[in-house]
């Protein structure tokens, strides 16, 4: 079985200043007062999933494709924290996770004094492997330019410059490195991420693209367009609780469209569909995907521009995954 993330640490990362350990159980949900810090939280598994830009080290904030875009045009000082501190306590920010497999991983960011620097630094890197008795440590020892190749680390075996990829290593970790950089590679692969402000499928969509959920929804009629099961699981939802099936045609070359069919008489594009309707494709498709596949989906706000009854749906098939998964986050 491919582990999961199973416990977030963070600290100086936006509202939270103090360090804070938060166990992520089958399902998990995360509710409080406006500008609480919900958001930031349950979008830290996404950042440290979208963080691994070959040859970057550090966070990646800002992807080329917008929809995947966390926190719109931010940089690093724009997510950490920005109150005062006591005198002796760093403002490096510090993030970590724990894997299913009992493999961590804690990471701490530090932005450079210079005025020239383009970016964050990993000052240090500390890995616990399930049967190493000591942690795999990394501290920087020196930088001799922004190139990925001139970040010198301490480890185990000595002085040694290490290329970051996002914020996972090359090397620099000792026997074990090659297992925790599969695990948590494995592990990061299968983090989805649904923003509250979705769309549903659009009048057309080209075949062959790569089948993969976004921040607003976007991508989610690939899946279906790829994966028959899971259309055929989607379809039932919408039959079942909204009277229509969720189809697909075709456009000629390859372009199809994705539509609601009213008792098999006349097709309804998703675009011309309610709001509720279009806001939930993107939720029922990534849960049916998540049947199949396992990891960890975050939704927030799943039950927005439901009425009442599809929120209870919406719920019902929550569970119906639960009860299908052995180990699943939500």
């Amino acid at each position: 079985m491919l582990p999961v993330i199973t416990a977030l640490e963070l600290a100086r990362y936006r509202a939270f200043r103090d360090p804070q350990s938060v166990a992520l159980a089958r399902l998990t949900l995360v509710y409080g007062e406006n500008n609480s810090g919900k958001s930031a939280l349950v979008r830290l598994p996404y950042l440290l999933a979208s963080s691994r830009t070959v040859g970057r080290c550090g966070l990646e904030l800002d992807p080329r494709d917008p929809q995947r875009r966390l926190f719109s045009g931010a940089r690093y000082r724009d997510i950490a924290w920005r109150g005062a501190l006591p005198e002796d306590e760093l403002a490096d920010m510090q993030l970590g996770l724990t894997l299913s497999d009992e493999t961590s991983w804690r990471w701490q960011l530090q932005w450079p004094d210079s005025v020239s620097a383009e970016g964050e630094m990993i000052q240090r890197l500390e890995v616990k492997l399930p049967t190493a008795q000591q942690s795999e440590l990394l501290e920087l020892l020196e930088r001799r330019s922004y190139l990925p190749q001139d970040f010198v680390y301490a480890s185990a075996g000595g002085r040694v410059p290490v290329v970051f990829d996002g914020l996972i290593p090359r090397s620099g970790l000792g026997s074990g490195g090659e297992f925790a950089r599969a695990s948590l590679g494995a592990t990061l692969e299968r983090v989805t991420w649904l923003g509250a402000l979705r769309a549903g499928p659009g009048r057309s969509v080209q075949e062959g693209l790569r089948r993969e959920i976004v921040g607003n929804g976007g991508g989610a009629e690939t899946v279906v367009l790829a994966d028959k099961d899971v259309l055929r699981r989607v379809s039932e939802w919408y039959v079942t609780h909204t009277g229509f099936a969720v189809v697909t045609r075709s456009l000629g070359d390859d372009l199809r469209r994705v539509v609601l069919q009213a008792s098999g008489q006349y097709d309804v594009p998703f675009p011309d569909a309610g709001e509720g309707l279009q806001q939930c494709f993107s939720v029922v498709v990534a849960l049916e995907a998540l049947r199949q596949k396992g990891g960890l989906l975050i939704i927030e706000e799943p039950e927005s521009h439901l009425h009442p009854k599809l929120q209870a749906a919406l719920a019902e098939l929550i569970v119906s995954v639960l009860e299908d998964l052995s180990l699943i986050h939500i």
